[in-house]
């Protein structure tokens, strides 16, 4: 029998979390030119989006907004889904790693308000890309 080894984590990326939203492919274009025009990173833009969103319940910030490192995926940028569930189809993924306990305190909030953890990213970057 063969024990499987420990999955390598990079460093950026021990004690955190990854948080996600599919989201629709115009929205994500226009998210990235948001990001490029102020030199944010999609990390830091999540992050904003999540705040917003929650600010809107009376909660202060949830995400810290900070730049640990800034990269851009050029070599295989998110694509269109065509493939999963019915309703993630026409959708493209964007995500970012943040620190466990900044996420566990947002499941709460989404659990406790019964609204999902992709529709605040959503919700909170719908207002920023408004203002």
């Amino acid at each position: 029998m063969t024990i499987a080894p420990e999955p390598k984590i990079a460093p950026s990326r021990k004690n955190k979390t990854q948080l996600a939203a599919h989201l629709e492919p115009s929205i994500v274009e226009r998210m990235k030119i948001f990001a490029r025009k102020r030199q944010l990173s999609i990390t830091e833009v999540i992050a904003m989006s999540v705040n917003e969103a929650v600010s809107v319940h009376g909660v202060g910030p949830l995400l810290q907004v900070s730049r640990e490192r800034l990269v851009h995926r050029v070599r295989s940028p998110s694509q269109v889904r065509t493939d999963g569930p019915e309703c993630r189809a026409g959708t493209k993924r964007v995500a970012a790693f943040f620190n466990k306990a900044e996420v566990e305190r947002l499941r709460a909030f989404s659990k406790e308000k019964a609204i999902p953890q992709e529709h605040l990213i959503a919700d909170g970057l719908a207002r920023l890309l408004a203002a």
